[in-house]
């Protein structure tokens, strides 16, 4: 599965400069498994092919801006665009976007979360807030 990194840092430290206690691990006959909220779950490998769940788009990451502006200017900043790695159905109640894999999607730059898996850079983000796509 690929899910949220808060999934693992949800801990805390019974004494000082003790050992974490992670709140979502669980050991059962010596083995260690994560507890995860199913929301918190953004895809599932099966079989080599990522499956992507709750509603969540894989994207390419965007170019970062190589020029530092003042917090206010922030909200000025328009929107960024990515191509779609993996997408899913989107979340129960939630309207579809008829994007698919190789589409572009446009977003808020505040919005999407970067992971990393094997060296390969990505972002997720939620189809309700993809701003717009165009078709490749």
């Amino acid at each position: 599965a690929i899910f949220s990194f808060n999934i693992v840092y949800d801990w805390y430290q019974n004494t000082h400069m003790g050992d974490p206690l992670y709140k979502n691990l669980i050991s059962i006959q010596g083995k260690e498994f994560w507890m995860a909220d199913i929301t918190k779950i953004y895809a599932v490998i099966r079989n080599g092919e990522i499956i992507m769940v709750n509603g969540y788009v894989m994207a390419r990451p965007f170019e970062k801006d190589l020029i530092f502006t003042t917090a206010k200017s922030k909200k000025l900043k328009g929107v960024k665009s990515s191509q779609i790695m993996h997408i899913g159905n989107p979340r129960e109640g939630k309207t579809p976007i008829q994007a698919k894999m190789g589409d572009n999607i446009y977003y808020s730059p505040n919005l999407p979360i970067p992971y990393q898996i094997n060296d390969k850079p990505f972002i997720i983000l939620q189809q309700h807030q993809v701003l717009g796509y165009d078709k490749r």
